[in-house]
């Protein structure tokens, strides 16, 4: 019986909810939407960044790695000499 009242309870806070949001203005919509949309564009900004600075990285590893390989290459000529 209480399990009932519960989802009763629940049901009826989820519909009051319902409700309430259908209130909202429709500038205070248009005023989330645009804020919305703004952080959608700093996310796209920022993982467009992510992604350079990612190339960068690579760049430089594959980089370092080249410096690496040859460094090796002459202490095993200079090893031999």
């Amino acid at each position: 019986m209480s399990k009932t009242r519960t989802v009763t309870a629940g049901l009826t806070a989820a519909a009051a909810l319902l409700m309430l949001s259908a209130c909202t203005s429709p500038d205070a919509v248009s005023n989330l939407e645009d804020r919305v949309g703004a952080l959608e564009s700093r996310v796209d900004a920022a993982d467009s960044r992510a992604s350079q600075m990612e190339a960068a990285a690579n760049q430089c590893t594959a980089t370092c790695q080249e410096a690496e390989a040859r460094a090796n290459r002459m202490f095993q000529q200079s090893m031999t000499k």
